[in-house]
């Protein structure tokens, strides 16, 4: 039976095998599937009976595709035995050997207005033997297929608006960056020809070629990111979805997978009835962009590799396999060969993630485009700052800018912030900008260097105690103010993927699983945390811990986000 708990998202899948199998069963079939059309895409997608989800060309394999097809044309049932017109020019009933098929249409309403119902797929069943199907057995698809349609309008109608409000957290995320990058390509402030040639016109080749993998390598905040949005909105694929995830920001391999495949309902990962699709599966027809690639847990990389060579992953705590249609794009602020020759990056992984390796360089190297990039950074920061009245920068400042090593300053990134404090900082009466000394020097005599970094050993020794300072939580190691000095960085915060890095070549990484575990058998902070703040969300940012890591480790202990702000605790 079709039930009502089917109405989540995570769903659709389980609602399309339930149906199949109600029609195996009513018709006496060998085999029966639900296959759903995909017009943007112009292709199929199916779920067998057995759970089994199935793309466009694995379809034919299993069923006769001409029936979808001819199926979907008309808007009619069609029965058919051996020997007919439709199964006899069906090369997939010739190989399958299909001896009778039965296949009525399912009706689906248009997003755009739900009283335009149009065929948007079709549920099948066929026989390899035996009786042919009678006018009975297409009447119970019938009853089947009217029976089921409004539950999976439902989940189609829920698919589209998680799939919208995704894009619309991305476009909001993403903002900043898509302004930078298209002023870099388009125009102003892109004017190196270097980038242009060997950065740019790679990217936009392969975007209209469809289906390389693309890796872009550059130190952190030299605009991957940018590049690898720009490189969607090139791609026929632009219309759909781009969906970013950071590798770096989530600190375990659970979460990571969670993150990245989504989980199942009743999986233990987080609230005991409610599932969640993962960044691949709102991908779904677009692109996915790994940031700091490198970072990923060699557990997951083989995950990674099957969703690169077969378009298939499976959520954690789901034995079902999902099937896919995504463009990969991965980054890294480092070169992967060296973690290739030591064992923590796989090397089948990399040569499909860098069928096209693009190397960024660092805003230093592109000195023509500094000062475009500041006006364009203080023009912004002057109307969002409401300081209006500055025009411009001095000779002095703007000279400071092109003279200063970006490459330890963050890049496009801390040119951007550099820009916005000194609008902050300037007098009220300022017209031209001339404080940018103070602000990227951080304070420092004129002509004075920052201290060199410590010795590797110094390093080690800050970074332990900082990690059982701040309890294993990274993102507060990152904040701290000698570690961003000890790190090359005018100060904090550092990206939460080059300590990371950074902690793993000190050979120090069991020390943060160490205080990460301590961590989380101390229950009763998280406890007091969900009490105080009155929701899960807002303990994690409190922790300075993602909302599915304080899930994770109170499940662990029996409780959940739920228990703890009704009071059932044990």
């Amino acid at each position: 039976m079709i039930r009502a708990e089917y109405l989540t998202v995570a769903d659709w899948d389980v609602a399309l095998r339930d149906t199949a199998r109600m029609a195996r069963e009513a018709s006496g079939a060998d085999e029966a599937l639900v296959a759903i059309f995909q017009p943007a895409q112009g292709r199929w997608t199916a779920v067998t009976s057995g759970g089994e989800s199935l793309a466009d060309k694995e379809i034919s394999l299993v069923a006769s595709l001409s029936v979808l097809e001819s199926v979907l044309e008309s808007g009619e049932p069609i029965r058919a035995a051996a020997g007919s017109p439709v199964l006899s020019r069906s090369l997939s009933a010739s190989r399958n050997l299909l001896s009778s098929v039965v296949a009525v249409p399912l009706r689906f309403s248009v997003a755009e207005s739900r009283s335009d119902v149009r065929v948007g797929g079709c549920l099948y069943a066929d026989r390899r033997n035996g009786e042919p199907f009678t006018e009975e057995d297409a009447e119970n698809l019938l009853d089947i297929a009217r029976l089921t349609e409004r539950t999976l309008n439902a989940l189609a109608h829920l698919r589209l608006v998680q799939r919208l409000l995704a894009e619309a957290e991305q476009r909001r995320r993403h903002h900043r960056e898509e302004e930078v990058v298209a002023r870099e390509v388009d125009g102003e402030p892109a004017r190196d020809p270097a980038f242009l040639a060997e950065v740019v016109e790679p990217l936009r080749r392969a975007a209209k070629t469809g289906g390389l993998g693309v890796l872009l390598l550059g130190p952190t905040g030299s605009g991957k990111s940018h590049l690898a949005r720009l490189f969607h909105e090139w791609s026929p694929r632009r219309d759909r979805p781009f969906v970013v995830f950071d590798c770096g920001q989530v600190t375990s391999a659970e979460a990571i997978g969670a993150e990245l495949f989504g989980y199942a309902k009743k999986s233990g990962f987080s609230a005991p009835v409610e599932g969640r699709p993962g960044r691949a599966r709102l991908a779904d027809g677009g692109t996915l962009f790994i940031d700091e690639v490198a970072t990923l847990p060699l557990e997951l990389q083989q995950r990674l590799l099957r969703l690169l060579q077969t378009g298939r992953f499976s959520p954690l705590g789901s034995g079902v396999d999902e099937a896919v249609d995504i463009q990969i794009v991965a980054a890294a602020n480092q070169d992967l060969q060296p973690l290739i020759r030591n064992g923590s990056f796989r090397e089948d992984l990399y040569w499909r993630l860098a069928e096209l390796e693009v190397h960024v360089p660092p805003l230093s190297s592109r000195p023509l485009d500094i000062a475009p990039f500041a006006r364009r950074f203080l023009k912004d920061a002057s109307t969002r700052l409401h300081r209006a009245s500055i025009e411009g920068f001095t000779p002095e400042a703007l000279a400071a800018l092109e003279t200063h090593d970006w490459s330890r300053s963050g890049n496009v990134r801390g040119l951007e912030h550099a820009v916005r404090r000194s609008v902050l900082l300037a007098p009220a009466d300022r017209t031209l900008l001339d404080v940018i000394d103070l602000v990227i020097g951080r304070g420092l005599p004129q002509g004075s260097s920052p201290p060199p970094p410590p010795a590797p050993d110094a390093l080690a020794s800050l970074l332990m105690a900082r990690i059982a300072e701040h309890r294993g939580v990274l993102a507060r190691v990152a904040e701290d103010a000698d570690v961003a000095r000890a790190l090359g960085y005018p100060g904090p915060p550092v990206p939460a993927s080059t300590l990371l890095l950074r902690i793993r070549a000190c050979g120090i990484e069991e020390a943060l699983e160490r205080s990460r575990r301590a961590d989380e058998l101390d229950v009763s902070v998280l406890v007091e945390a969900v009490r105080r703040t009155g929701s899960g969300t807002a303990a994690a940012e409190h922790l300075g811990i993602t909302r599915d890591s304080l899930a994770w480790t109170l499940r662990r202990s029996g409780l959940s986000i739920r228990k703890v702000l009704q009071g059932n605790l044990p």
